[in-house]
């Protein structure tokens, strides 16, 4: 019987660590050709996530237009994408304040026991319009400033 049997020879084509196992795969153990791939692919995954992150940076800075000026958005679980969705309390009071307006002239004519409340409601969400230095470009409120103030 030889020195070595087929199982040893099977266990020394399957250890990297072993001569067999490169010349069994017509590979040279010496070979510089991975280190090669492995730049290239090192290239190729930084290219990619450059990629991603450039994109990631300009969905952000496209979903922005929703945020409030005041910070509200960092303060939420919501994405990015999806601050369209989140509504804080500064864009509901301003969301609101037409009906507001509406509100107190309605008490004015109608009511004149609620014109105190309405008028406190109303001055309520003034004040919150008055601290915003804008208004976000896609929150749609539906008037300007001086639409409001025109009206009062």
């Amino acid at each position: 019987m030889g020195k070595y049997t087929s199982d040893d020879n099977r266990s020394m084509q399957l250890n990297e660590n072993n001569d067999r196992y490169y010349s069994s795969r017509g590979i040279d153990r010496f070979d510089d050709a991975d280190d090669d791939a492995s730049y290239r692919y090192q290239m190729q995954t930084a290219e990619i996530n450059r990629q991603i992150r450039l994109e990631y940076d300009r969905a952000e800075a496209e979903h922005m237009g929703w945020t409030c000026p005041h910070g509200c958005h960092e303060k939420s679980s919501y994405g990015s994408e999806q601050y369209q969705q989140y509504e804080c309390y500064h864009r509901k009071v301003l969301k609101d304040l037409p009906r507001r307006l509406e509100n107190l002239k309605w008490a004015e004519e109608h009511a004149p026991r609620r014109v105190y409340f309405e008028t406190i409601n109303f001055n309520q969400a003034l004040e919150v319009l008055e601290g915003m230095p804008y208004i976000p470009r896609r929150w749609n409120v539906g008037y300007n400033r001086e639409d409001i103030y025109e009206s009062r």
